[in-house]
């Protein structure tokens, strides 16, 4: 039981020089490529084109990593008053899921408002597999 304990595994999971890819991202982009193929299969049961979803789930990832990193920052807010220009170092990481749903919710309704779809059945194409990325993410 000990070892639970005491094992810290190498953050990193591969390196190509000086670029280093993180268990963290790749767990994230794993979830969000989940999600999307979740979503796409439910839209397929009500009909809605493929393309839609893709589009709407470029949307929700950019609007998810800025409202993440907004939450973030608003949480913090002390320190990035006094270092402002740590804000935009997302790569130190500070990315809040809280805020990452917040800022999906108001993709899904531009979206829905835009494209003339209904936010409620996008909100329910959507939420398995959030809960999917959720879950992958935290590994």
């Amino acid at each position: 039981m000990s070892f639970l304990h005491t094992f810290n595994p190498n953050p990193i999971l591969v390196s190509f020089g000086p670029i280093h890819v993180y268990w963290y991202g790749f767990f994230i982009v794993f979830g969000a490529l989940a999600a999307i193929a979740v979503a796409l299969k439910i839209s397929s049961y009500y009909s809605l084109k493929k393309e839609a979803i893709i589009d709407l789930a470029f949307w929700l990832v950019l609007g998810g990593i800025i409202g993440a990193r907004v939450y973030h920052v608003l949480l913090e807010l002390p320190y990035y008053l006094e270092y402002p220009l740590d804000i935009f170092k997302v790569w130190q990481g500070g990315l809040a899921i809280h805020g990452a749903i917040i800022a999906g919710l108001l993709v899904i309704w531009v979206f829905a408002r835009k494209r003339g779809f209904d936010f409620w059945l996008l909100s329910t194409i959507i939420a398995p597999g959030l809960a999917l990325a959720q879950a992958i993410g935290r590994w």
